[in-house]
């Protein structure tokens, strides 16, 4: 079999189905909860157009069959899992600010420790 012959366009919205999946979980760790229910609608959209194409064009594939169970499988249980964690405060969320370690004089004071400049606490 080769990639062309599997790869047909409701399995290529399967694929995208479960690259969405990556999104809605950042979406929800930054608290970004009305994106987040974008990303699932959009998922579900995808399920059902791929369903559909996959019947009305013929398109049914071994690899469509394997890949669109688990494509649902995983956004349902990355859901669940991600609506029953708690919601953690601002701070303990990821952090992609610059940092810089201060070791005495320079950070006025001989205050030292480790500083996060941009858009989180400073320690």
């Amino acid at each position: 079999m080769t990639l062309a012959r599997n790869l047909t366009a409701a399995n290529q919205l399967t694929i995208l189905r479960m690259l969405i999946i990556p999104a809605f979980v950042i979406l929800l760790l930054y608290g970004h909860n009305g994106w987040a229910l974008v990303a699932f609608f959009v998922a579900g959209l995808t399920d059902l157009f791929d369903g559909l194409i996959a019947r009305l064009a013929g398109q049914k594939t071994t690899l469509g069959a394997w890949l669109d169970p688990m494509a649902d499988k995983l956004l349902l249980v990355t859901m669940f899992v991600m609506l029953t964690l708690p919601v953690a405060p601002a701070h303990h969320r990821f952090n992609f600010g610059y940092q810089w370690i201060g070791c005495g004089g320079s950070t006025g004071g001989g205050a030292s420790g480790i500083r996060t400049v941009g858009n989180s606490f400073v320690e």
